[in-house]
Order: structure tokens, then C-alpha cells, then sequence
């Protein structure tokens, strides 16, 4: 059987199981280049890729190939040869995880010098922890409301903004004359894209002497989180509000960076 159409039938086999068409791709991908790479499917050769992942990847991405290529020996019947997944080092600091310090210095530049739409997008992502996709979908209606419904995987989650962040936004909207649509736009009055946001963030924080590196979207989300917890939220409400599933998820992103670990122990260590 030749391997193209090994691999059609592979493809055709996890449609049939409900695959996601983005995991069949991806899945269908590692099992052609585990094909053209070894001469057979074996615990020898098994071996070897695990540890060419293991030395090319991240952990994470080493097991998202590792489940991949299980799924396929399952498909192929030899589920007696499947590869242990990467053992992952949890970590007890975060990197590039941006700090009060470094989020003031960016909002006040973002403010000071008129680059209102992203001060505001920064402002709302930090005091409501939506995730970037979730923070382009407001329009302008939401700020009004006070609040924007997400559906996803079948349960409605409300994202709730704060009073003074949307009543600080209406009027940066309203002093651009829109009363309504999308409440993010780019330059050519289209919806602002995720990858346009996170461009034009790091520009600015390259202007203002805060590390690239820790400005990205989801740094906010995080920002939110700690914050929350530090000003006596409870950690159950907090899972709610960031849609996690798990309580365990949302502690993730309670860990101190590992400068604010360094800082503190500075503070605490007097002998």
C-alpha cells in the first residue's frame, strides 16, 4: 500500500471518530513523517523518535507528537508498542510573566502618549481576565451593558467589566465618534487581529524600556489573576470568571515570577 493512501485511510479512520479537522491534520502529519523516517513501525524505532523529540522540542509539544503517534499505533493495532509521554518540570516561578512594576510603566506610556485602543485593550484585559480572542469579540454595545456573554464548548460564561474600565473606554469611544460595532479596529477601521494587538504591543514596550518578552495578551490574563487573589477574591470565583474548568487550572497562574521570588527573599532574609 502506498503511503499516500495509508494515509487517506488513516484520515478517513479519525473522521469516523469525531477528530476536530484541525487534530487530523496535525495527527495525520506525524504518522506520514514517522513513516518516511523509519524503515518500520517497532519498539527500536519507537525509540528513536521519542528521543529525537525529546532532544528537537518542548515537553509539551514532544507529548503532543507522542499522543499523535499513539493514536496511530492504535489505528495500526500494535497499542502494545505506545511511547510514554515527556515528563514535564513544574515549575514553581513563571517566566516572562510581567509584574506590576513593568505593567504600570507600559499603561501609563500607552496613556501619555495617545495610544489610547491599545491602553484600553490592556486596561480591560487586566481587570476582567478575558482571554484575546474573548477581548476582540466586544463591541461597543458590551461597555454599555457592562458585561459580554462568551459561549463556548456549550456553557455560556459572563465576562463582567468593571464600572470604571467601561465608563473610562465609552469615553475614549465616544471621542472618536463611534456608537456602536466592533470596540477594536485597526488602522483600516477593520477588526483588530490577535497578531496586529500583540504587534503593536511589543513596539510600545520596546518604547517605554519594558521587556518584549513579557508583554504578550495573555500576560494580562494573568496579571488579573494574581491581582484578584491578592486584593481577597476567592479562588473559586476567580476560576469561574477566567472559564477554567478546574480550580487546579487557575492556580497555574498564581506562581510569582522568579524575580518577584528573588525580591521577597531579599526582604524576608535578615541573618
Amino acid at each position: 500500500m502506498e503511503i499516500t493512501k495509508k494515509m487517506r485511510d488513516y484520515e478517513a479512520h479519525l473522521r469516523q471518530l469525531g477528530f476536530a479537522d484541525r487534530t487530523i491534520e496535525s495527527y495525520v502529519w506525524v504518522a506520514a513523517y514517522f513513516e518516511r523516517t523509519y524503515a518500520s513501525v517497532e519498539a527500536g524505532t519507537l525509540r528513536q523518535y521519542r528521543d529525537w523529540l525529546i532532544l528537537t522540542f518542548k515537553p509539551s509539544t514532544a507529548n503532543q507528537r507522542i499522543q499523535a503517534i499513539n493514536c496511530y499505533l492504535g489505528y495500526l493495532g500494535k497499542s502494545d508498542l505506545k511511547l510514554r509521554s515527556v515528563r514535564v518540570q513544574y515549575r514553581t516561578f513563571l517566566d516572562n510573566a510581567i509584574d506590576d512594576l513593568a505593567f504600570q510603566r507600559l499603561e501609563n506610556h500607552l496613556r501619555d502618549n495617545g495610544h489610547l485602543r491599545d491602553y484600553h485593550a490592556i486596561r480591560i484585559m487586566a481587570t476582567t481576565g478575558v482571554r484575546v480572542s474573548e477581548l476582540l469579540q466586544m463591541e461597543v454595545r458590551h461597555l454599555r451593558d457592562g458585561y459580554l456573554d462568551i459561549n463556548s464548548k456549550g456553557k455560556i460564561r459572563r465576562v463582567c467589566i468593571p464600572d470604571g474600565t467601561a465608563l473610562a473606554a465609552l469615553e475614549w469611544i465616544e471621542g472618536e465618534g463611534r456608537a456602536d460595532g466592533p470596540l477594536f479596529l485597526n488602522r483600516y477601521g477593520k477588526p483588530l487581529s490577535k497578531r496586529g494587538l500583540a504587534y503593536q504591543l511589543k513596539i510600545r514596550a520596546a518604547e517605554c524600556g519594558v521587556d518584549e518578552r513579557l508583554v504578550h495578551p495573555h500576560a494580562f490574563r494573568r496579571l488579573f489573576a494574581r491581582r484578584f487573589l491578592g486584593a481577597g477574591g476567592d479562588m473559586a470565583l476567580l476560576a469561574d470568571l477566567m472559564g477554567h474548568s478546574s480550580v487546579e487550572t487557575t492556580r497555574m497562574y498564581l506562581r510569582r515570577t522568579a524575580s518577584e521570588q528573588h525580591d521577597m527573599l531579599n526582604k524576608i532574609i535578615s541573618w
